[in-house]
């Protein structure tokens, strides 16, 4: 059975990428912590496509203090663009959407087209970057997991590729709160499982920072 596209997720995105735009936040993982936290927002869902290039594209346009019309139309091209990736990418495509959506995120931001020169390879770049370190983590999926590795990912690529000094924040403080919801969870086999952030009992025990 094909899967239909929850409409209300695309607009759940979309107003608050606008609203974190309007609020001046310039963490990409503040800003999907948020949507995450948002009332029957799925633990695992092709949204994620799009999620990932809007929250990138939204953090962006707030450093560069790009007009509010400007990220309109990029989130228009996100929702567009994203949507074309089907459900289960990652699986039956060898290809995970988060580390795609990293990918469309800096297409869309350098107008890229398949007939650019050193964009496209930026963009190819950091896709593969991001695809990269999504598969040393394994499987099974978790779009959750995806999408943190992609925005952890991305935020030194752009520093040091466009001179982009957003915040990078230490692998430490980036952690999961849903992991409860995930029938497939790795647990402590993620980096971002609670138990794996310093001074958790866990980490305490096994001698880490406490």
């Amino acid at each position: 059975m094909a899967y239909i596209p929850d409409e209300k997720i695309y607009t759940v995105i979309r107003e608050a990428c606008l609203q974190a735009y309007d609020n001046k936040i310039t963490d990409p993982f503040t800003l999907i912590y948020r949507i995450w936290d948002i009332p029957d927002f799925p633990m695992h869902c092709p949204e994620h496509h799009v999620l990932v290039p809007a929250v990138l594209l939204a953090v962006y346009r707030v450093q560069k203090g790009d007009p509010r019309e400007v990220l309109e139309k990029d989130l228009d091209l996100a929702d567009e663009r994203g949507r074309n990736i089907l459900p289960g990418f990652c699986g039956f495509h060898g290809a995970c959407g988060a580390g795609v959506g990293s990918g469309i995120f800096l297409s869309i931001l350098t107008d890229t087209t398949p007939l650019s020169v050193r964009t496209w390879g930026l963009s190819n770049r950091l896709t593969g970057l991001c695809l990269g370190a999504i598969g040393e983590k394994g499987g099974p999926r978790c779009c959750k997991r995806v999408s943190l590795t992609a925005l952890e990912e991305t935020l030194p690529f752009m520093r040091e590729n466009l001179n982009l000094n957003l915040n990078i924040p230490t692998a430490a403080s980036i952690h999961c709160s849903w992991h409860e919801d995930n029938r497939e969870c790795l647990k402590k086999a993620c980096s971002y499982y609670p138990d794996n952030m310093p001074g958790s009992a866990s980490t305490s025990e096994a001698g880490g920072p406490g």
